[in-house]
């Protein structure tokens, strides 16, 4: 058994890139045996043929990529001497990283508002522009 499905694959491609996305959507979650690391995983580059997330249990949590060789290897590991799929959970639909990580609420939400403030400020500029004759701004 590999770790990176088939139908994970499509999943992927189906999302596209999240580089710029407020809350990314975690397709797939992979605990390291023990539980101490665990990396919601919210695409996959086939380029560099790695993954990329959010690590969770390492000193300084943080976003960053892991090599899919590595993941398969601990993966394939941890089945053989368990003989089950532990290590990987399978989210019935991509979910966003705030749902899994409640720690990420916040800051999205001060994120997606202050967009809202810019948007809002220069819709204004642009119609007190217009009110006086001016040509908007760009």
């Amino acid at each position: 058994m590999t770790f990176f499905t088939h139908n994970m694959k499509l999943k992927f491609q189906a999302l596209g890139s999240q580089q710029f996305a407020d809350d990314p959507k975690v397709v797939t979650i992979f605990k390291t045996p023990g539980e101490k690391l665990a990396f919601y995983i919210t695409e996959y580059r086939e380029k560099e043929d790695c993954f990329f997330g959010y690590v969770k249990g390492t000193s300084v949590d943080s976003w960053g990529s892991i090599p899919k060789n590595v993941i398969e290897a601990i993966y394939k590991v941890d089945q053989e001497m368990s003989g089950e799929d532990r290590t990987r959970t399978q989210l019935s639909k991509p979910t966003p990283i705030s749902e899994l990580v409640p720690t990420f609420k916040e800051p999205i939400i001060v994120t997606r508002l202050n967009r809202l403030m810019e948007e809002l400020q220069k819709k204004n500029e642009q119609e007190r522009d217009q009110d006086q004759g001016q040509e908007p701004e760009r």
